[in-house]
């Protein structure tokens, strides 16, 4: 069994996921099948992947500076065949874009298979979370970032959606109860490197490296 490392470059992940990616245009994974690379992990330190089917909602959970915001744009670079990816720009207001891409989602304006990347969804607005909740309804898979939170289904009703699906990401948890949304205990690391997380899936909790992107690719690969 190797250690996982420090810092995976998301092109490292690449390398190793190419014979997986398909020679298909966008959007022909089926919906009900599509996963996401999200870093490496394993006895063989392999990529992994999470489930995030059409209208599910997968959360990022983490404390501040830890991460969840690189994390949401490395997803792109390491998914190349799946999108488009919906995410407003740093100096966009979210209430603006959310309710804008809700308007052109009703109207059939939207492609099915969009992943709305939702960052500090816990400290948006109440009517920006009752539109993105709105938007996983027409079908629209949500990938949220919050802080952990004993009363987070109260602050974020997605919350609920993201407990259904039984998977998620907590980017380097503090205590065992950061876990509690999802109902899989895990054992934590103390002083983890950026980037250190745990990934719930299947009723197990993997420790896996999450991948790395240089600054100045971060925003490769999103939609406007």
């Amino acid at each position: 069994m190797e250690p996982l490392p420090a810092v995976v470059p998301a092109a490292w992940i690449m390398n190793r996921a190419a014979p997986q990616i398909p020679a298909q245009p966008k959007g022909g994974i089926p919906l009900g099948q599509r996963v996401l690379r999200i870093g490496v992990g394993g006895d063989e330190l392999e990529p992994i992947s999470v489930r995030a089917p059409a209208g599910g909602v997968l959360a990022v959970l983490g404390g501040p500076s830890s991460g969840k915001s690189s994390f949401l744009r490395l997803l792109p670079k390491v998914n190349p065949e799946t999108g488009p990816w919906l995410m407003p720009e740093q100096d966009t207001d979210p209430g603006a874009y959310w309710s804008g891409i809700l308007r052109h989602a009703t109207t059939g304006g939207l492609e099915r298979n969009s992943v709305a990347l939702v960052d500090d969804a816990d400290l948006l607005l109440q009517d920006v979370t009752r539109d993105l909740a709105d938007l996983n309804t027409l079908g629209i898979t949500v990938v949220m970032t919050v802080g952990y939170s004993p009363i987070l289904t109260q602050r974020v009703p997605l919350a609920l959606q993201a407990r259904n699906l039984g998977c998620g990401i907590l980017i380097a948890p503090r205590t065992v109860m950061d876990g509690d949304l999802l109902g899989v205990r895990f054992e934590t690391e103390p002083n983890p490197p950026p980037g250190r997380s745990v990934l719930i899936q299947n009723g197990r909790a993997t420790a896996v490296q999450l991948g790395w992107v240089p600054p100045n690719q971060l925003k490769d690969g999103l939609a406007a």
